[in-house]
């Protein structure tokens, strides 16, 4: 089993390989932040590494 690693943009924990780890220096990203990050590449290289992958819960309603 691979060790467990923080994504670098979320915090969320990831497995990652010590050869992944090691060849990004440690720089680790989860398959959304990764996601988010190679789609904002293409808008003047800004990275969008703060994201949510919680949906907001409904707020419920008082009776």
């Amino acid at each position: 089993m691979p060790p467990l690693f923080s994504c670098r943009g979320c915090g969320l924990s990831i497995e990652r390989s010590m050869a992944t780890y090691r060849r990004l220096r440690g720089q680790v990203l989860c398959s959304t932040c990764q996601d988010k990050q190679d789609s904002g590449q293409g808008e003047a290289g800004v990275h969008m590494l703060n994201v949510d992958h919680h949906p907001a819960q409904p707020k419920q309603q008082c009776q």
